[in-house]
């Protein structure tokens, strides 16, 4: 495909932080979120998905509740709303937004964004 280049050099990436960082390392928070980004460019939802759940459970078992979960969960419904999964895309950005709103009141503007992406999934939802 046109990506495969890209699609090895992140593997090699991958693989080379793997073993060198802890498993539960809060830095892999990071880390798997910016590969499920990639991913979710590269068309790779499978692993986008994978990445980005990696990156919400570790940074729920580091932060709780917390800007960087809320950032995961945005993630992960931005994921799960090209792979046309609008259930779990609706729900997520919600989840997202709510928990943004009471981590980070002066972030007011992204939390509406994120509600206004939940209400075109869910919009997009009701017309199919």
């Amino acid at each position: 495909s046109d990506h495969e280049g890209a699609r090895a050099a992140y593997a090699e990436v991958e693989s080379a932080w793997r073993t060198s960082i802890p498993e539960d390392a809060p830095i892999r928070v990071v880390l798997y979120a910016s590969i499920a980004r990639n991913e979710l460019a590269l068309g790779d939802l499978a692993a986008a998905t994978r990445n980005a759940d990696r990156s919400l459970g570790l940074a729920r078992k580091h932060d709780g509740e917390s800007t960087a979960v809320a950032d995961a969960l945005a993630l992960t419904a931005e994921i799960a709303q090209a792979r046309g999964d609008r259930a779990r895309a609706t729900v997520t950005w919600n989840d997202a937004a709510e928990m943004l709103a009471r981590v980070s009141p002066g972030d007011a503007a992204r939390a509406a964004a994120w509600r206004g992406a939940a209400r075109g999934a869910a919009d997009g939802q009701a017309a199919e």
